[in-house]
């Protein structure tokens, strides 16, 4: 067995493990819950006044997380663009389309009858190409 191949294995491992953890990890809790009603009825209340103090300190802390890291994007992107939108209507049918200019898509998903349709599919198998580029970086997945 190759080194690359041990290690593939090992993050292999330590993924499923991770995912059979959380299974398990829920599978216990509900099992306690199940024989101890009777004695969360009686401790829920001490717990709860716990929890809500310390749930309510991590949520001012994690909005204030979001807040400071939107300010940063917000700084580095400079201000959001717009996306500009066209609408065109069809002479003869008389209905209205509204064309966004990044994707060239209408308000249906369809692509205007101007385009080329080989084009479109070129177009497809790059998105899908890189899409799966980077799925396959980020880990979700496997081979």
């Amino acid at each position: 067995m190759t080194a690359r191949s041990k290690n593939q294995r090992e993050r292999n491992r330590k993924l499923k493990a991770e995912k059979n953890a959380k299974r398990k990890e829920l599978k216990r809790l509900q099992k306690l819950a199940a024989d101890g009603g009777e004695l969360m009825d009686i401790c829920s209340d001490v717990i709860e006044k716990k929890n809500l103090e310390e749930i309510k300190q991590k949520q001012l802390e994690q909005t204030i997380k979001e807040e400071f890291i939107e300010e940063q994007k917000s700084i580095i992107e400079g201000p959001p663009k717009k996306k500009k939108k066209i609408t065109v209507v069809n002479d003869n049918t008389g209905k209205v389309h509204v064309y966004d200019t990044n994707t060239m898509k209408d308000q249906h998903g369809s692509y205007p009858p101007w385009m080329n349709i080989r084009k479109l599919k070129k177009k497809e198998r790059r998105k899908q190409k890189i899409t799966k580029r980077s799925q396959f970086r980020n880990g979700k997945i496997h081979f």
